[in-house]
């Protein structure tokens, strides 16, 4: 087998390099391997955005990504708390980019069950005012490596409709309980949006992650 040995490959037109069935390419240890336009067939999942949160907000506002590119969105957020107890972690959707986001007309449930160790009890959450991620997250001050963790899904963000979202989340709650989390709800309101907010009562911590899928 021969080598051939360059610094750059490029093209006139058309494919750069064209592989047939069953050919392999080998990406050795330490190399790189840099992506600077459009790879298709990879993966129906890609990465939107990262965010970290540091203490310094009690809100973040996710403003690009969320357009007519994916068709299902998924929304992470890892390890949040808040700096202070009683804590709800919600989310908003804005239609204008950010500008504003709607705090009125959401309609959402869900069924929350907590588990202190030696004892169970469960209750079903309302809101209208947010779509609710998580209740009671934990104290940052209490604990600063454990959080809520969860996601949120929500679909054709660029289709006016009533826009609907359904999630999950389980924590190490902020009196120390075994909590997990299941909802459903929707904004009540046909409507486009391009934009969410993350936010509590105080300030957050944690990583908040969007994946676009097609």
């Amino acid at each position: 087998m021969s080598t051939i040995k360059v610094n750059n490959i490029s093209s006139r037109t058309g494919n750069a390099i064209s592989f047939t069935s069953g050919d392999t390419i080998t990406i050795p240890s330490g190399a790189t391997l840099t992506n600077n336009g459009t790879v298709n067939n990879f993966s129906d999942c890609v990465l939107i955005s990262s965010t970290t949160m540091s203490g310094s907000a009690t809100a973040v506002n996710i403003t690009s990504g969320i357009d007519s590119t994916y068709t299902f969105y998924r929304f992470y957020y890892i390890n949040v708390s808040a700096a202070g107890a009683g804590n709800t972690l919600f989310m908003r959707i804005s239609s204008d980019g950010g500008s504003s986001f709607i705090s009125s007309g959401y309609k959402h449930t869900g069924f929350e069950v907590n588990y202190t160790g030696g004892a169970t009890s469960s209750a079903v959450q309302g809101a209208v005012g947010f779509v609710q991620l998580g209740n009671n997250i934990p104290n940052y001050g209490d604990n600063t490596t454990e959080g809520a963790c969860g996601y949120v899904e929500f679909y054709t963000p660029s289709v006016s409709r009533k826009p609907v979202f359904t999630g999950l989340s389980s924590q190490f709650s902020d009196n120390g309980d075994a909590d997990a989390y299941y909802w459903g709800g929707y904004y009540g309101t046909a409507t486009t949006f391009d934009a969410i907010q993350i936010g509590a009562s105080n300030n957050l911590y944690g990583t908040l992650k969007l994946y676009g899928y097609k």
